[in-house]
């Protein structure tokens, strides 16, 4: 029985897994002494490099580890889910592969979870060194976050946390949801914070380009915001109101001035912006169909090629 499940989705991180091997062996060590067992799961998201050969060198040092190879790449989102389903421990935590997140923050969330019997401990980023364009986007996206989506999420953002199996069993793994951090913060559980200071990426290169965040933002806002659409609506509403008075305002001038209107150019224009609401409200309302299909579909999108025990 493990006291620990740690899940790390890897996805072309060869140059940093020997390192985090080593650091995680060296945790599992340190709970040994006080007879608890660490499960370390590697979750391979289809790689291009040699992640998985490295991954399997490690194993071969370590028992504790279990590596789960996807067929293709999902994204560390879905990755982390395949973890949870796969994991046994007592408390699940979440650890990013680059090393950017220091390892041994595991042994203090445990400490935490434990100790104040918590459902939830995480690690939200007290400073990040990072490029000036990424912690620019994150303070402008959880800022959004803030005000518009879910009001107690970490100003600061967070990926690292650990949960018990009471949160766990409350988590719908089967459904559409764009980021682990959020759909465990919606539960309404509480929590309690560690503060950290994220290191510089020393290997590797990011995989998480610019167009990447603009989807997740548009995914974050669509999933669990409704603010999209109550805009549309009252702006169909304003343009309904203005018609109408627009409308009033011709009936009037021409029945008590018998002075005709010569509104071709109005008309061209009013007919161009309405039609250009009206598509781009189908198109929002699309993306909320869509998104509505992902959580209804039960299909198993995500395929797991081979497991490695």
């Amino acid at each position: 029985m493990f006291e620990i499940s740690v899940i790390i989705p890897v996805f072309n991180n060869q140059a940093s897994i020997k390192l985090l091997g080593n650091q995680l062996i060296e945790i599992s060590k340190n709970l040994e002494q006080d007879n608890k067992r660490l499960e370390i799961i590697f979750v391979e998201d289809g790689s291009s490099d040699n992640s998985l050969e490295e991954l399997i060198n490690l194993k071969k040092i370590c028992n504790n580890i279990k590596i789960i190879k996807l067929l293709k790449n999902y994204g560390s989102n879905d990755a982390v889910q395949v973890g949870f389903k796969n994991s046994s421990g007592k408390y699940i935590s979440v650890l990013s592969a680059d090393l950017q997140d220091d390892p041994y923050l595991i042994l203090q969330m445990y400490n935490d979870i434990k100790d104040a019997d918590e459902n939830l401990v995480i690690c939200e980023r007290k400073n990040r060194k990072d490029k000036f364009t990424t912690v620019l986007f994150s303070k402008i996206f959880y800022k959004i976050l803030n005000t518009y989506v879910i009001e107690n999420y970490p100003k600061n953002g967070f990926d690292i946390f650990m949960i018990n199996k009471a949160l766990l069993q409350n988590i719908n793994l089967d459904t559409f949801n764009p980021t682990i951090s959020l759909m465990i913060i919606s539960t309404g559980f509480k929590y309690k914070k560690i503060f950290y200071d994220r290191k510089e990426r020393k290997y590797g290169k990011s995989q998480w380009t610019f167009s990447k965040k603009i989807i997740f933002f548009w995914d974050i806002f669509i999933r669990y915001s409704n603010l999209p659409i109550k805009i549309i609506s009252r702006l169909g509403l304003l343009f309904s109101i203005i018609s109408i008075l627009y409308g009033l305002y011709i009936f009037i001038i021409k029945l008590i001035y018998n002075i005709s209107v010569e509104g071709w150019a109005t008309l061209a224009i009013l007919i161009s912006i309405l039609s250009g609401i009206i598509i781009f409200t189908l198109g929002l309302i699309g993306e909320y169909l869509i998104r509505i299909y992902k959580i209804v579909d039960k299909t198993d999108k995500v395929i797991i090629e081979k497991y490695i025990e």
